[in-house]
């Protein structure tokens, strides 16, 4: 009863808190690129004499990439006074005027005719060049899209992903397909569990799902032994939210419901209890973060290295970057070539947060011992994590992985093809 009285007190004095912004239920909206404004000039040739304007116009067309001219057209400033002493030298002049700007307006359409080829080639150019969404490799995961064509042709699938990033739930879904249930599923961490995989029997499985928890070897194992007729499929999720999702789990799981065999004992946390609520001290939960146990540590800055991305460059495998979000459509895109029995069904969802009835609360070393919501305690100092705790210490080649996430992120499906040019641009 009191542990209940104390939370619904604190509850109370919190009642104005934010809650956090990188639950496991957000979705992410990627941004749409501007579309580039049609380029246009116009061009103003004012005649010798004065007396007359060639005006001349040139346009884009968007849709043709094709330039146009408009007829030139004479624009008189001054007009003829009817003095007949002088009518025939006006005449005269304005004949000798109209046949200039003709022989101009001529030599303009001649210049243009002639550099129209040249100019629409480099229009296209300046097109391809731009950073749209086709220069970024995007790909579409609907049924029959390219995506669907690139699993299609593919005989062996890995499918890699980072702590918290959809794995349980297309670990359970590769099991379901492949009809397969190995003991160790994350073999491919393990050169030696590797090998005894390949004799544990004559078929093996065409797909094959797997955390990467031993840092950037395994992606670069798979990068540089795949064959023509491998795909691989990694699945990713920014950092900061991967993170906050993993402390959420840990602390969660591993701490309140007393999974003492991924994390010792946890004395130090004095835990106050019930089926519903959970309150931690703060101190060994900053110290767990710092350790990276576990889903904590198991993130891109491990994973996608230097070392990674050189060896993505020079292999140059069939390899895609999906975002965590699309598990969804990669599962349904792999029942089509591989268990079309399983279209029928749910996709297949595990270890998400909204099946996790638990309230974790920390009580604060300072401040009197003040409870908070862990939601509420990651809203405020989340950001901040990261540098304070310097959990990146051990991380190479960000800015690539900066890049490819806005690639990424900018994608409709949230989906790129993989290129050595593209790794090499990043």
């Amino acid at each position: 009863m009191k542990l209940v009285q104390r939370i619904n007190n604190n509850t109370n004095n919190n009642a104005s808190s934010l809650a956090s912004p990188f639950g496991d239920s957000d979705s992410w909206s990627p941004n749409q690129l501007p579309r580039q404004s049609s380029p246009s000039n116009s061009r103003q040739a004012v005649h010798p004499n004065n007396n007359h304007i060639l005006a001349e116009e040139k346009k884009y067309d968007d849709q043709s990439g094709k330039l146009s001219l408009v007829i030139p057209q004479m624009i008189s400033r001054t007009e003829t006074k009817g003095n007949p002493k002088h009518g025939g030298a006006g005449r005269t002049k304005h004949k000798i005027g109209f046949i200039m700007c003709m022989c101009c307006a001529l030599l303009s359409l001649v210049t243009l005719k002639r550099g129209s080829s040249q100019m629409s080639a480099d229009n296209k150019q300046m097109l391809i060049r731009s950073p749209t969404v086709n220069d970024k490799q995007c790909l579409n995961l609907d049924v029959d899209g390219n995506m669907d064509a690139m699993i299609a042709s593919a005989t062996q699938i890995f499918i890699t992903m980072p702590a918290k990033a959809a794995g349980t739930s297309l670990l359970e879904f590769t099991e379901k397909c492949t009809k397969q249930h190995f003991p160790n599923y994350q073999f491919v961490n393990n050169p030696d569990e590797a090998e005894k995989f390949l004799s544990n029997t004559l078929h093996l499985p065409s797909i094959i799902t797997s955390h990467l928890d031993a840092g950037d070897q395994p992606l670069v194992d798979i990068a540089q032994h795949s064959t023509r007729k491998t795909l691989i499929v990694h699945t990713h999720r920014d950092e900061t939210e991967r993170l906050q999702s993993g402390i959420r789990h840990v602390l969660t799981e591993w701490v309140c419901n007393r999974k003492r065999y991924k994390v010792g004992k946890t004395r130090q946390f004095h835990i106050d209890r019930n089926e519903t609520h959970c309150i931690l001290d703060e101190s060994p939960a900053i110290d767990m973060i710092k350790e990276r146990v576990i889903e904590i540590g198991i993130g891109s800055p491990e994973i996608l290295t230097c070392k990674a991305y050189k060896a993505i460059e020079e292999n140059e495998p069939n390899m895609i970057f999906l975002h965590y979000k699309q598990a969804n459509k990669l599962q349904r895109l792999l029942a089509k070539h591989h268990c079309p029995e399983l279209l029928d069904e749910p996709p297949t969802e595990t270890n998400v947060a909204s099946d996790k009835p638990m309230s974790v609360y920390l009580r604060l070393r300072k401040q009197g011992g003040d409870i908070v919501k862990l939601d509420d305690w990651l809203h405020a100092k989340g950001d901040l994590l990261e540098w304070s705790l310097k959990l990146r210490k051990n991380a190479t080649c960000q800015a690539k992985t900066r890049h490819m996430e806005d690639e990424l992120f900018a994608c409709p499906d949230q989906a790129i093809k993989v290129t050595s040019e593209g790794v090499g641009k990043w």
